[in-house]
């Protein structure tokens, strides 16, 4: 399916219970897929409403060890709760219209095994799509692990300023 056709992915959620689970469904949530303990991702996308305008679409993912950082937050990240294997999912929102054709249109999860290059967990769904830095089923007695995709609505070119964690991306139409 081309991009262009997906609609925006505007709030992502994660749950580590059954509880949650049934309550995402209930207000309307899609489940991505799970990854480790129970635990899993929810997307809800434009079309399903905007809350008045007050949610933006997601045009970037972003895992990390901590739950307070000032660098994401000072550069419009939000953290997600609960944490995942340890770690915490932090979404940037689009800020302005141009911002939006960047929006995040598909996530994806991949299971396998990280320190077998061979393995299918490093074989992303399609063109376009980009990994999200990290094992979201981090830990020693983990069987698998778990890597998140997502795909934008326009093609990115990434290119990682190395002093920080904050993706700086070129487009091209």
């Amino acid at each position: 399916m081309e991009p262009k056709q997906l609609d925006a992915i505007i709030d992502i959620k994660l749950s580590n219970d059954h509880i949650l689970d049934e309550d995402l469904l209930h207000q309307g949530y899609h489940k991505v897929g799970s990854y480790g303990r129970s635990q899993s991702i929810w997307i809800w996308r434009r079309k399903q409403g905007t809350c008045c305008g007050r949610l933006k679409p997601v045009i970037d993912l972003q895992l990390e060890k901590s739950k307070r950082s000032s660098v994401l937050s000072l550069s419009g990240y939000t953290c997600l709760l609960p944490g995942i294997s340890g770690q915490y999912l932090w979404i940037k929102r689009s800020s302005h219209e141009e911002e939006e054709k960047d929006s995040i249109v598909d996530l994806y999860i991949t299971t396998g095994k990280m320190k077998e290059a061979a393995d299918p967990i490093w074989i992303g769904p399609g063109v376009g799509w980009i990994r999200v830095d990290g094992n979201f089923n981090r830990g020693i007695l983990n069987s698998y692990d778990s890597f998140l995709w997502f795909l934008p609505a326009r093609t990115r070119s990434m290119e990682l300023h190395m002093s920080s964690p904050i993706r700086y991306f070129s487009y091209s139409n």
